[in-house]
């Protein structure tokens, strides 16, 4: 009987594990983007950025590119940078994410049922030399990049919107306490 008892706590310390695992990269992503001094529209627009690039197949560019597209449309940098970084808690995840943008972008670029039975088992005995290869590269890469749009795009959208509120939330909160802060401070006046 001890041990079903002793299983039960066993177990919620390891859910419990993960989930404070997850809120602790969410609550420190957080921090960081309300300590930027810029607007939020620049934050959750760099966020926003960061976010798409990570649900993309450029392993190795993503955080370059972010930081660039932060750049060029004049957004916050970090915000792109920490957005890339905000898609790693779903790595574990990232095969079935990576199929899944493949046979999207099949779909969309009307690849058959037949071509992608053709394809398949190319992709299971994929070697290293062959991803070198640029058309192995755009046969893989082209399609799993036009999917990659269909699920990055939404969410970047949804984590602009979400980062948006969040930030002016904070932005607001703290202009109102340092109004408050100037107002209680006394000023020196000469009478």
């Amino acid at each position: 009987m001890e041990k079903s008892s002793q299983t039960i706590p066993e177990q919620q310390i390891k859910k419990k594990n993960f989930f404070s695992f997850v809120t602790h990269h969410f609550e420190k992503s957080h921090r960081a983007l309300r300590k930027l001094p810029v607007s939020a529209h620049s934050i959750a627009l760099g966020f926003a950025i960061g976010v798409f690039y990570g649900f993309t197949p450029f392993w190795g560019f993503k955080t370059i590119l972010a930081i660039l597209s932060a750049w060029l449309t004049r957004v916050s940098k970090v915000a792109a940078a920490i957005g890339v970084a905000a898609h790693d808690i779903i790595l574990p995840f990232v095969p079935g994410l990576m199929w899944l943008e493949y046979k999207i972008g099949l779909i969309l670029l009307g690849t058959d049922a037949h071509q992608f039975k053709k394809i398949l088992p190319k992709l299971q005995h994929l070697e290293l030399r062959q991803l070198i290869s640029w058309q192995e590269l755009y046969h893989i890469g082209w399609p799993m990049f036009i999917g990659s749009l269909v699920i990055g795009l939404p969410a970047a959208l949804v984590s602009y919107f979400v980062i948006f509120k969040s930030i002016k939330k904070y932005q607001d909160k703290q202009k109102i306490e340092e109004e408050l802060n100037q107002d209680l401070t006394p000023t020196n006046s000469k009478s």
